[in-house]
C-alpha cells in the first residue's frame, strides 16, 4: 500500500498499524497538522498544480464497515494521511503491540487547522 503524499521521501512516511487491514498512521495531532501543513504548503508552491490530498479520521464503525466494503477499505488505505478518532482504534493499536501516541480526533484537528490557516495567512 502506498500513501499519496506528493514528493514525500519514503523516510518521511509516518509508520503504520493495520486494524483488519485498515491502515492506521502511528501519529500524533501535532505531527498530523504538520503534515497537513506540509501538504497545504506543496499545494501552494505548485501554483495548486498537485493534487488535493485526502486525511481520513478513522474510527471503529469505519474498520467494521470496511470488511465488508473493499473500494471503501482501499480508499482509507490510499489517503494522504489516515489518524486515529476513536478511542477503540487506540485500544485496538495497543492491543496489537503498535501504538499510536494519542487518538486524534476530526473535530479537534480541524480547530486546530483552522487557527493554524488563519494564523498563517
Amino acid at each position: 500500500m502506498s500513501l499519496n503524499i506528493i514528493g514525500a521521501s519514503q523516510e518521511s512516511m509516518p509508520k503504520s498499524v493495520s486494524i483488519l487491514s485498515v491502515r492506521v498512521d502511528r501519529l500524533s495531532q501535532r505531527q498530523a497538522l504538520d503534515r497537513i501543513g506540509a501538504m497545504i504548503a506543496a499545494r501552494r508552491a505548485s501554483g495548486n498544480q498537485l493534487p488535493c490530498q485526502q486525511v481520513v479520521t478513522v474510527n471503529p464503525e469505519f474498520v467494521m464497515a470496511a470488511q465488508g466494503n473493499a473500494e471503501f477499505r482501499d480508499c482509507i488505505n490510499r489517503a494522504a494521511l489516515v489518524v486515529a478518532d476513536g478511542i477503540g482504534i487506540v485500544w485496538a493499536a495497543r492491543y496489537l503491540g503498535t501504538p499510536v501516541p494519542e487518538r486524534v480526533t476530526g473535530t479537534d484537528t480541524l480547530v486546530e487547522l483552522a487557527k493554524l490557516c488563519a494564523a498563517q495567512g
